[in-house]
Order: structure tokens, then sequence, then C-alpha cells
């Protein structure tokens, strides 16, 4: 193995720790509303993401999940700081 490559695994794995890190340290809200993000990697607007998260009749049986603005603020807080790792890193 090369050292280059070696470089790149180690960055890596320094990237998923970090992550893993951060995530494990959410509320379970904020978990959950992470999770449901990464069903959209082009993006979604809050709007939208706020009413496919809202209860429905349907969804009645499952407990409901809010978007609240505090959430959104500490989504919004984790998401520089998560960038602002990957800077330092790369």
């Amino acid at each position: 193995m090369t050292a280059a490559r070696t470089t790149d695994i180690d960055r890596k794995r320094y990237m998923y720790a970090s992550i893993l890190y951060s995530y494990s340290r959410l509320r379970k809200d904020e978990q959950i509303a992470i999770e449901l993000l990464a069903l959209f990697p082009d993006g979604i607007n809050l709007e939208e993401f706020e009413q496919l998260t809202s209860t429905s009749e349907k969804q009645k049986k499952m407990p409901p999940m809010l978007i609240t603005d505090r959430l959104v603020k500490s989504l919004d807080e984790i998401a520089f700081y998560l960038l602002d790792s990957l800077k330092k890193t790369s």
C-alpha cells in the first residue's frame, strides 16, 4: 500500500469517526431528522420536510416527528461544524 493511499484511508477513518461521534451526541429527534434528511441527497426545502414528517390520519399509529425551529437551528449548527471539520482534513 502506498503512503498516499494510507493517508487517504486514515483521513476517511478520521472523518467517519468525527461524524459518528457527532451523531452519537445528538438527541433522538435530531438523529431521526438527520436520518430522514439523508433520504434526500439533492436536498429538500423545509416546508416539504415538515409536511412529510407531520402526522396524517394514516400515520396515527406512528409517533409524530415534529420539526421545530430549535431542531432546524441545531441541525444547521451541526452541518456547519461537520463542513468545517471536512475542510480541515482536506
